[in-house]
Protein backbone atom coordinates (compact mmCIF):
# COMPACT_ATOMS: atom_id res chain seq x y z
CA UNK A 1 0.00 0.00 0.00
CA UNK A 2 1.02 3.37 -1.35
CA UNK A 3 1.83 5.61 1.67
CA UNK A 4 1.40 9.85 1.67
CA UNK A 5 4.96 10.96 2.91
CA UNK A 6 6.00 14.11 3.31
CA UNK A 7 8.91 15.81 2.37
CA UNK A 8 11.86 16.43 4.94
CA UNK A 9 15.21 18.23 4.60
CA UNK A 10 17.99 18.61 7.38
CA UNK A 11 17.34 20.92 9.95
CA UNK A 12 18.34 24.37 10.48
CA UNK A 13 17.94 28.06 8.30
CA UNK A 14 17.13 27.91 4.85
CA UNK A 15 19.94 27.51 2.41
CA UNK A 16 21.03 30.92 0.02
CA UNK A 17 19.02 30.33 -2.83
CA UNK A 18 16.46 27.77 -1.69
CA UNK A 19 13.95 27.03 -3.61
CA UNK A 20 10.74 28.74 -3.39
CA UNK A 21 8.47 26.98 -5.78
CA UNK A 22 7.72 23.78 -3.63
CA UNK A 23 4.19 22.23 -4.98
CA UNK A 24 1.44 22.69 -2.57
CA UNK A 25 1.29 19.24 -2.52
CA UNK A 26 4.79 18.98 -0.73
CA UNK A 27 4.01 21.89 1.57
CA UNK A 28 0.41 20.56 3.08
CA UNK A 29 1.98 16.98 3.24
CA UNK A 30 4.67 18.37 5.37
CA UNK A 31 2.35 20.75 7.45
CA UNK A 32 -0.17 17.92 7.92
CA UNK A 33 2.69 15.83 9.41
CA UNK A 34 3.38 18.67 11.43
CA UNK A 35 0.47 18.99 12.83
CA UNK A 36 -0.34 15.50 13.70
CA UNK A 37 3.05 14.90 15.72
CA UNK A 38 2.82 18.18 18.02
CA UNK A 39 -0.41 19.62 17.73
CA UNK A 40 -2.11 22.63 16.26
CA UNK A 41 -0.78 24.53 19.74
CA UNK A 42 2.69 23.46 19.34
CA UNK A 43 2.80 24.01 15.65
CA UNK A 44 4.54 27.14 14.11
CA UNK A 45 4.81 28.19 10.64
CA UNK A 46 7.88 29.80 10.97
CA UNK A 47 9.45 25.91 11.95
CA UNK A 48 7.72 24.64 8.73
CA UNK A 49 8.89 27.39 6.49
CA UNK A 50 12.78 26.74 8.53
CA UNK A 51 11.91 23.06 7.70
CA UNK A 52 11.37 23.22 3.87
CA UNK A 53 13.39 25.81 3.44
CA UNK A 54 11.62 28.50 2.49
CA UNK A 55 11.13 31.76 3.64
CA UNK A 56 8.24 32.00 6.59
CA UNK A 57 6.70 35.36 4.53
CA UNK A 58 6.14 32.76 1.91
CA UNK A 59 4.56 31.08 3.60
CA UNK A 60 2.14 33.62 4.80
CA UNK A 61 1.16 34.77 1.44
CA UNK A 62 0.36 31.42 -0.07
CA UNK A 63 -1.72 30.01 3.25
CA UNK A 64 -2.42 32.99 5.17
CA UNK A 65 -2.45 32.09 8.95
CA UNK A 66 -1.94 29.20 11.09
CA UNK A 67 -5.45 28.63 11.36
CA UNK A 68 -5.82 28.64 7.58
CA UNK A 69 -2.73 26.18 6.76
CA UNK A 70 -4.02 23.79 9.33
CA UNK A 71 -7.91 23.67 7.34
CA UNK A 72 -5.69 23.51 4.00
CA UNK A 73 -3.53 20.67 4.90
CA UNK A 74 -6.48 18.82 6.51
CA UNK A 75 -8.31 19.64 3.42
CA UNK A 76 -5.32 17.99 0.86
CA UNK A 77 -5.61 14.91 3.68
CA UNK A 78 -9.59 14.80 3.15
CA UNK A 79 -9.03 14.90 -0.70
CA UNK A 80 -6.30 11.76 -0.42
CA UNK A 81 -8.58 9.79 1.42
CA UNK A 82 -11.47 10.59 -0.92
CA UNK A 83 -9.62 9.20 -3.47
CA UNK A 84 -9.71 5.98 -1.65
CA UNK A 85 -13.31 5.52 -0.23
CA UNK A 86 -14.95 6.57 -3.42
CA UNK A 87 -13.80 3.28 -4.50
CA UNK A 88 -16.08 1.46 -2.41
CA UNK A 89 -18.83 -0.57 -4.18
CA UNK A 90 -22.47 0.51 -3.49
CA UNK A 91 -23.84 -2.77 -4.72
CA UNK A 92 -24.17 -6.28 -3.35
CA UNK A 93 -24.23 -8.61 -0.86
CA UNK A 94 -24.49 -5.90 2.44
CA UNK A 95 -21.94 -8.25 4.21
CA UNK A 96 -19.48 -8.18 1.21
CA UNK A 97 -19.68 -4.70 1.43
CA UNK A 98 -19.06 -3.75 4.96
CA UNK A 99 -15.81 -5.96 4.58
CA UNK A 100 -14.66 -3.90 1.78
CA UNK A 101 -16.06 -0.41 3.48
CA UNK A 102 -14.13 -1.36 6.42
CA UNK A 103 -10.46 -2.35 3.99
CA UNK A 104 -11.07 0.72 2.27
CA UNK A 105 -11.19 2.51 5.25
CA UNK A 106 -8.42 1.24 6.94
CA UNK A 107 -5.99 1.22 3.70
CA UNK A 108 -6.94 4.74 3.55
CA UNK A 109 -6.15 5.18 7.07
CA UNK A 110 -2.52 3.20 6.08
CA UNK A 111 -1.98 5.92 3.25
CA UNK A 112 -2.64 8.90 4.93
CA UNK A 113 -1.91 7.91 8.73
CA UNK A 114 -0.88 11.65 9.72
CA UNK A 115 -4.96 12.44 9.48
CA UNK A 116 -5.78 10.07 11.85
CA UNK A 117 -3.02 11.57 14.18
CA UNK A 118 -4.02 14.41 14.04
CA UNK A 119 -7.89 13.41 14.53
CA UNK A 120 -6.14 11.78 17.86
CA UNK A 121 -4.85 15.39 19.09
CA UNK A 122 -7.97 17.42 18.14
CA UNK A 123 -10.30 15.02 19.52
CA UNK A 124 -9.60 15.20 23.12
CA UNK A 125 -10.21 19.04 23.24
CA UNK A 126 -13.13 20.71 22.49
CA UNK A 127 -12.66 23.44 19.77
CA UNK A 128 -13.89 24.77 16.17
CA UNK A 129 -11.46 22.72 14.50
CA UNK A 130 -12.75 19.29 15.85
CA UNK A 131 -16.01 20.38 14.65
CA UNK A 132 -14.88 20.80 10.94
CA UNK A 133 -12.94 17.32 11.65
CA UNK A 134 -16.52 16.12 12.24
CA UNK A 135 -18.33 17.79 10.02
CA UNK A 136 -15.61 16.77 7.36
CA UNK A 137 -14.50 13.30 8.22
CA UNK A 138 -16.99 11.62 10.10
CA UNK A 139 -20.37 13.17 8.63
CA UNK A 140 -18.79 12.76 4.89
CA UNK A 141 -15.49 11.01 4.08
CA UNK A 142 -17.00 8.18 6.12
CA UNK A 143 -20.41 7.79 5.53
CA UNK A 144 -19.80 4.89 2.62
CA UNK A 145 -19.24 3.12 5.99
CA UNK A 146 -21.90 4.18 8.03
CA UNK A 147 -24.12 4.04 5.00
CA UNK A 148 -23.23 0.16 5.05
CA UNK A 149 -24.17 -0.40 8.55
CA UNK A 150 -27.59 1.52 8.17
CA UNK A 151 -28.58 -0.60 5.41
CA UNK A 152 -27.51 -4.18 6.72
CA UNK A 153 -29.70 -3.04 9.90
CA UNK A 154 -32.67 -2.02 8.12
CA UNK A 155 -32.34 -5.55 6.44
CA UNK A 156 -31.61 -7.30 9.35
CA UNK A 157 -28.46 -8.52 8.81
CA UNK A 158 -26.61 -6.43 11.16
CA UNK A 159 -27.70 -5.50 14.82
CA UNK A 160 -29.47 -2.45 16.21
CA UNK A 161 -25.70 -0.84 16.51
CA UNK A 162 -25.25 2.72 15.96
CA UNK A 163 -22.88 3.87 12.93
CA UNK A 164 -20.66 6.01 14.52
CA UNK A 165 -19.94 3.54 17.13
CA UNK A 166 -18.79 1.28 14.36
CA UNK A 167 -17.14 4.03 12.59
CA UNK A 168 -15.37 4.70 16.28
CA UNK A 169 -14.12 1.21 16.12
CA UNK A 170 -12.81 0.58 13.16
CA UNK A 171 -11.20 3.98 11.96
CA UNK A 172 -9.74 4.75 15.73
CA UNK A 173 -9.52 0.87 17.05
CA UNK A 174 -8.91 -0.98 13.41
CA UNK A 175 -7.35 1.98 12.35
CA UNK A 176 -4.62 2.37 15.16
CA UNK A 177 -2.86 -0.56 13.83
CA UNK A 178 -1.89 1.66 10.75
CA UNK A 179 -1.79 5.14 12.19
CA UNK A 180 0.40 4.02 15.35
CA UNK A 181 2.79 1.55 12.87
CA UNK A 182 5.69 1.78 15.53
CA UNK A 183 3.47 0.27 17.98
CA UNK A 184 1.96 -2.71 15.37
CA UNK A 185 5.37 -3.75 15.11
CA UNK A 186 6.65 -3.75 18.26
CA UNK A 187 3.24 -5.52 18.82
CA UNK A 188 3.78 -8.14 16.09
CA UNK A 189 0.83 -6.69 13.76
CA UNK A 190 2.94 -5.82 10.99
CA UNK A 191 6.33 -6.51 10.40
CA UNK A 192 7.37 -5.82 6.32
CA UNK A 193 4.83 -3.48 6.29
CA UNK A 194 4.19 -4.87 2.60
CA UNK A 195 1.12 -4.55 0.83
CA UNK A 196 -0.06 -8.27 1.34
CA UNK A 197 0.20 -7.96 5.01
CA UNK A 198 -1.20 -4.89 5.21
CA UNK A 199 -4.40 -6.51 3.51
CA UNK A 200 -4.27 -9.80 5.27
CA UNK A 201 -4.49 -7.24 8.76
CA UNK A 202 -7.43 -5.17 7.39
CA UNK A 203 -9.35 -8.44 6.30
CA UNK A 204 -8.60 -9.57 10.26
CA UNK A 205 -10.17 -6.66 11.32
CA UNK A 206 -13.45 -6.57 9.16
CA UNK A 207 -13.89 -10.25 9.38
CA UNK A 208 -13.97 -8.83 13.22
CA UNK A 209 -15.78 -6.16 12.94
CA UNK A 210 -18.17 -8.01 10.93
CA UNK A 211 -18.66 -10.75 13.50
CA UNK A 212 -19.69 -7.64 16.55
CA UNK A 213 -22.29 -6.37 14.36
CA UNK A 214 -24.20 -9.86 12.61
CA UNK A 215 -27.66 -10.43 14.03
Amino acid sequence: MHRVKAATRERGRPRAGASTDLSRETILARALSLFAEIGFQGFSVRALARDLGVSHGLMNIRFGTKEELWRAAVEWGLAQLAERLDRTPRAGPIEDRFRQAVVATLLAIDAVPALLQLVNHEAATESARLTFLTDTIIKDRYAVLEDVVREGTAAGAFRNVPPNLVFLMVAHGGGAAFALRPLSERLGLLDDGNESETMALSLQIAEFALRAIRA
